[in-house]
C-alpha cells in the first residue's frame, strides 16, 4: 500500500511537472 501511494505522488508530480513546462 505505501509503495503504491509513492507511485501515485510520483505520477502526480509528473504531472504537474508537464504542465508547468
Amino acid at each position: 500500500m505505501l509503495n503504491e501511494g509513492v507511485s501515485c505522488e510520483k505520477l502526480w508530480i509528473l504531472n504537474v511537472n508537464t504542465v508547468l513546462s
